[in-house]
């Protein structure tokens, strides 16, 4: 793939050369390149023309807001790159992706220039812009060096940094993100313990703002920025707004953002990798590959009725709206291709469910599926990716359970479903009872048959002996942790273990259900000879999970926050060794045998962060109830739910 033309030119917010070129280094005017943009030896000299111009934007053409500043730097009478052919400038989309990383709102005020000296006033806040609007010309999570920006400062002003104008705004760090949001206290819920100061909840509105531009999701707006959470509770917007974005990677929503917690980071992340535009020289990425939704073909066709797309049902008086793939229950459907699910899963028929998928082109519907499908409304799929399984149909002969799919083209909006007087019909005029896009599926299926993708982990009985995936349960909800080192800081009279936990479901690995686990120092040993005497931890081996019901720790009814009880999930059989638990850690561990989820400790210096780990046990005890299900008990074991800790660090 080519050097984006900003890092090729070191010129990292494309600026061009007027009658008069930029200076370069020694001296030496910059040279031009074929589109006109100013090519630089030396990047310290092109941050500095992007700073310049960005003064005279403010002073000369009286452009004092992001807005501003940005209508005239990509107006939409122009193209990207200034290249024929080539899409228009979306300044609202560049707003966007800027605002959500300085942290201030499209029509505020700069404050990068003072308006008396036309000195450089802000730094931390001219930082932030410039970043941000280099990330946006050049792409690919571009960063600018922060000696080249730093040497630029003094280039400008020499003494700046030494003058006590530098950084004036906050920025903070997390997970890699460097960003000016802050909040201090829990946003979101009243009724789940959340402070909402009000200048946390601005932030977090402001935030929802952003990242309903940025995805896009209406949805995601809390239609205000008044610092309040709603008291009517029939209308609690910013609740509703948090919720819908949780919605992408929590099972069960909560409504509440704690500083440091999962939902912050994520809607970090969101901001930090919102759209790029600046692909216009990369070459066009090749199609998405198209698989067949299973990875063997059935063995009664789809295009004979009653399977068949139109054939006839409820005695002729309307259509059949799909393809039927007869498989029996529990076979693993896969995604057709890349695609963000839109709706589901949702009740469909005879106690089954579905799933709708926007695959760019057209949309699917996946029907008579499984309660347990392994993605949800705002998930990413992946070309071939296990999507779900087949469902039992219930109340109804059938010759076999099946997948029954789908397809639409896009050219109409609103329900898949409707009435007969509004929805497609087939050259004879029979009702489909579907939106008027539906399309025949059988072409295409003809076509992806094909090209069928790899069946997914091994659904054999566990072998005696095996570790590692191999020996993770093929049915179920599997907690596996392997133990990777043990340390020890100077000044704590114990060592630590830490260990990689993967959660799996019917042996596939769960997105984002992954991290670090800590536990005492080994070797492990389940007596309470060498077990709690010696603060040790367990002996590997498989135990089975049970819920927790104690005064510190509950699997129901914990609290927010630090207050106790905690989350926690109990561990079976572990002999004489008792209440050993999966619960949150803080600082270098809280741990006598028990096991605390966490992540990033790259050395024994490392501190658990409590709000992380909490999140982290609330997560996977979140995931188990969403895919158990009615088997999720209120006490006792918890069927079909394991964790597989493999052997001593090496």
């Amino acid at each position: 793939m080519p050097t984006p033309t900003g890092i090729r030119n070191k010129n990292y917010l494309n600026v061009k050369n007027g009658r008069s070129p930029w200076l370069d280094a020694n001296g030496r005017n910059s040279s031009t390149d074929t589109r006109g943009h100013a090519v630089f030896q030396d990047a310290v000299y092109g941050i500095r023309a992007g700073i310049l111009q960005l003064k005279s934007y403010f002073f000369r053409h009286n452009r004092r807001t992001i807005a501003e500043i940005l209508s005239r730097w990509a107006p939409s009478s122009d193209t990207i790159g200034s290249l024929p052919g080539a899409p228009p400038n979306s300044p609202a989309q560049y707003t966007a992706f800027v605002i959500a990383r300085v942290g201030v709102g499209p029509n505020t005020r700069l404050e990068i220039f003072d308006p008396t000296t036309q000195a450089i006033g802000n730094v931390g806040q001219l930082r932030n812009l410039f970043s941000a609007m280099a990330a946006y010309e050049i792409g690919g999570g571009f960063k600018v060096p922060v000696s080249e920006f730093n040497a630029t400062l003094e280039l400008l002003e020499p003494g700046i940094r030494r003058n006590g104008t530098d950084d004036q705004s906050v920025n903070v760090s997390l997970d890699g993100i460097t960003t000016s949001w802050v909040i201090k206290g829990s946003v979101g819920d009243p009724a789940k313990g959340a402070q909402n100061t009000e200048a946390d909840v601005k932030t977090v509105q402001e935030m929802l703002l952003q990242i309903s531009i940025i995805l896009p999701n209406p949805a995601c707006d809390p239609l205000g920025n008044d610092g309040k959470i709603a008291s009517n509770e029939a209308k609690p917007s910013t609740v509703k707004a948090i919720k819908v974005f949780q919605s992408r990677f929590l099972t069960r929503p909560d409504g509440l953002i704690e500083p440091e917690g999962k939902t912050w980071r994520e809607m970090l992340r969101i901001i930090e990798t919102g759209p790029l535009t600046d692909s216009v020289e990369e070459p066009a990425l090749a199609a998405p590959a198209h698989y067949f939704p299973f990875s063997t073909l059935p063995s009664a066709n789809w295009t004979s009725a009653p399977r068949s797309f139109g054939a006839r049902r409820a005695s002729g008086s309307r259509a059949h709206a799909g393809c039927d793939l007869y498989f029996p229950a529990g076979t693993v459907i896969h995604a057709i291709t890349d695609g963000v699910v839109i709706r589901g899963p949702y009740d469909f028929y005879a106690r089954t469910y579905a799933l709708e998928i926007d695959h760019g082109t057209f949309i699917a519907r996946y029907g008579e599926i499984a309660a347990n499908a392994e993605v949800r409304q705002g998930d990413r799929v992946r070309a071939g990716q296990a999507i779900a399984e087949v469902g039992h149909l219930v109340g109804i002969t059938v010759p076999s359970d099946m997948l029954h799919l789908e397809l639409y083209d896009k050219t109409a909006s609103g329900p898949l479903s409707v009435g007969a007087s509004v929805g497609a019909r087939t050259a004879a005029g029979v009702p489909y009872l579907r939106r008027r896009d539906i399309i025949d599926p059988t072409p295409f299926l003809n076509q992806w048959k094909n090209n069928l993708p790899a069946a997914r982990a091994s659904t054999q009985p566990q072998a005696a002996g095996l570790h590692g995936p191999a020996a993770i349960a093929a049915q179920g909800f599997c907690i596996h942790l392997k133990r990777i080192r043990q340390e020890k800081r100077s000044g704590i009279a114990y060592a630590r273990t830490i260990g990689e936990y993967t959660c799996y479901w019917n042996g596939v690995a769960i997105k984002n259900l992954r991290g670090q686990i800590v536990e005492r120092g080994g070797p492990g040993d389940n007596t309470t000879a060498i077990g709690d005497n010696q603060d040790r931890r367990i002996a590997a081996g498989t135990y089975t999970l049970a819920i927790q019901d104690g005064t510190n720790y509950k699997t129901y009814g914990y609290t927010s926050g630090k207050d106790r009880p905690r989350p926690g999930l109990l561990l079976q059989k572990t002999e004489e060794r008792t209440a050993i638990l999966i619960h949150p850690g803080e600082n270098y561990l809280s741990s006598i045998g028990c096991l605390n989820p966490t992540d990033g400790l790259k050395d024994a210096n490392s501190k658990i962060n409590f709000t992380d780990s909490r999140q982290r046990v609330i997560d996977i005890i979140e995931a188990m109830k969403a895919k158990l299900g009615t088997r999720f008990p209120k006490s006792g074991r918890i069927s079909d739910a394991v964790i597989l800790i493999e052997g001593e660090p090496k």
